[in-house]
């Protein structure tokens, strides 16, 4: 089943993406009628083009910097300019597919692309990297927190957080370690009456389960976990940077701490199947309670949450038409050499 099948074709995804989309139009609507819904492209005129040129530019970075770690984490020599588009198009594709979807697209890509050999052995990438990120927010959450707030309770979640985080890299280091136990018992339950009624789809598992615990074992590699980690640490920093800059643009002057605090809750949302179509109404939603919080009025807070949001979005979608452009242009280069040859 590609892709498109999947995610459109496919009736109860289909009426979940349906309901998304009705939930994200009524809070959509509940928060246009407290302001004047021309006041948010008034806004945007007035946006000072240094501080958006500085988002995109350190967005770019980002893209770079989550390019470098997806190569260690992949585990092959696959060129930085063969994997940036793909990265670039996975996060458009993030930012506007509701409750996860968007994530699919980044093994099927590598598959695609001829990256990975399979569709499975691009999801150990994605899931560590996933988890390295909710990590590394959570820790800049809670140095926020304790900045703002001067408290020292919420160390407790810290180390929760921590100690979460190595109990799933240590079992996901030893399911790749028995990774032949593992498909040994998928085997033995070949002859189950139930496999059997369902051997069309079952017996995929096998082969789509060795490749992603083929995966896992990068994590065997001290370097690469530390490496993933640093390069985590500073996509993220440079990420909270560019929105310190967007945010100046809009006019909201929060400090470096506070847009930490801020960021760490919307930033998240892409990542969670919770997300409406293009996360509009519920990343609406949580920037106006957030903003709020920081002491603005409620018209303020609804005007700049969906000028942020505008913002974000279409530059999302303007990296990601850029880099599925340069993925054309490759496949294209790629025919024509085959064809010569």
């Amino acid at each position: 089943m590609s892709l498109y099948n999947y995610v459109f074709m496919n009736r109860p995804h289909l009426r979940k993406i349906v309901f998304s989309a009705l939930v994200g139009i009524l809070i959509c609507f509940i928060l246009l009628i407290q302001i004047k819904p021309l006041e948010i492209f008034h806004g945007l005129r007035n946006i000072i083009p240094i501080f958006t040129a500085m988002y995109v530019l350190l967005n770019m970075t980002v893209y770079l910097l989550r390019t470098w770690r997806f190569r260690i984490l992949i585990g092959n020599n696959a060129p930085i300019c063969h994997l940036y588009p793909v990265v670039a198009v996975h996060t458009m594709f993030i930012n506007l597919f509701p409750l996860g979807t968007g994530e699919l697209t980044y093994p099927y890509l590598l598959k695609k692309r001829n990256i990975t050999e399979g569709f499975g052995k691009g999801i150990p990438s994605l899931i560590l990297a996933r988890l390295f990120d909710f990590m590394v927010i959570g820790i800049f959450f809670v140095i926020a927190v304790l900045s703002l707030k001067d408290k020292s309770d919420e160390f407790i979640w810290f180390f929760i957080a921590v100690i979460t985080f190595v109990c799933i890299l240590v079992l996901l280091r030893l399911a790749a370690e028995r990774k032949e136990d593992i498909l040994s018992f998928l085997d033995s339950k070949r002859e189950h009456s139930l496999w059997k009624k369902y051997s069309k789809f079952l017996d995929k598992i096998p082969r789509i389960a060795g490749e992603i615990l083929a995966g896992f074992e990068v994590l065997k590699e001290r370097h690469i976990l530390l490496l993933t980690l640093t390069l985590t640490v500073c996509s993220r920093f440079v990420m909270y940077l560019g929105v310190f800059f967007l945010l100046k643009g809009i006019g909201l002057n929060l400090t470096f701490m506070e847009i930490v605090f801020l960021s760490s809750f919307y930033i998240l949302l892409p990542l969670v199947p919770v997300n409406t179509i293009a996360g509009f109404g519920t990343t609406e939603a949580l920037l106006v309670i957030l903003i709020m919080g920081f002491g603005y009025s409620k018209e303020t807070s609804v005007i700049a949450s969906f000028q942020i949001h505008i913002l974000q979005l279409s530059i999302a979608v303007l990296l990601g038409l850029v880099g599925f452009f340069h993925l054309w242009i490759q496949n294209r280069q790629s025919r024509s050499v085959s064809e010569v040859g």
